[in-house]
């Protein structure tokens, strides 16, 4: 039988950063960006050279501005904005893996005249949660009363009016169907 061989998992392999990613790829964008910026104007004159040996990049010098020293309060200033957008960043990673983690599926119904919006999340064992889309987010307005389910199932929402609305869920055998009448709160 013929195998494939590959390199050994224990060597170490020496690689550059261009030799590691891809042509297209996001960090390519950002690497121009920040290649981009006049890194000089916050304070900072060189790259420190220790940071990038481990990865076998070339260093590289900005040269200084002509006749102008570099601002403390620039450089200050630069901090600030890299750390809101780090913190902005985390903000966004952490709602979306806690979606991933707590919501299962998700439905979205808008009344007949368009005034409401109401959201159905049903978790990991599809107990559904009902709220209205605010401008802000979204507001609870039900939850389900029962225990859950051992499939995966799903409600049919009918609207009765724009504050009204029928949630049913059909079992095949007709033997545990359920009716809920929720009215969306002013």
């Amino acid at each position: 039988m013929h195998y494939v061989e590959t390199f050994d998992r224990n060597q170490m392999m020496m690689a550059t950063w261009d030799s590691m990613v891809d042509p297209e790829g996001a960090a390519r964008l950002i690497d121009a960006f920040v290649d981009s910026l006049t890194l000089a104007d916050y304070g900072i004159k060189e790259m420190a050279s220790e940071a990038r040996q481990g990865l076998l990049l070339p260093k590289r010098t900005l040269p200084a501005p002509a006749g102008s020293a570099a601002s403390p309060m620039k450089s200050k200033r630069f901090k600030y904005i890299v750390g809101l957008a780090a913190i902005l960043l985390v903000l966004c990673l952490f709602r979306s893996c806690c979606d991933a983690l707590f919501v299962a599926s998700r439905e979205v119904y808008t009344s007949p005249q368009g005034t409401n919006t109401i959201i159905i999340e049903y978790d990991h064992v599809c107990r559904p949660y009902v709220y209205q889309k605010t401008w802000y987010g979204k507001r609870e307005i039900w939850t389900y009363p029962g225990g859950g389910f051992m499939e995966t199932v799903s409600f049919s929402v009918e609207w009765l009016s724009e504050t009204q609305f029928r949630m049913t869920y059909d079992d095949k055998n007709d033997a545990f169907d359920e009716e809920y009448i929720i009215t969306i709160p002013e």
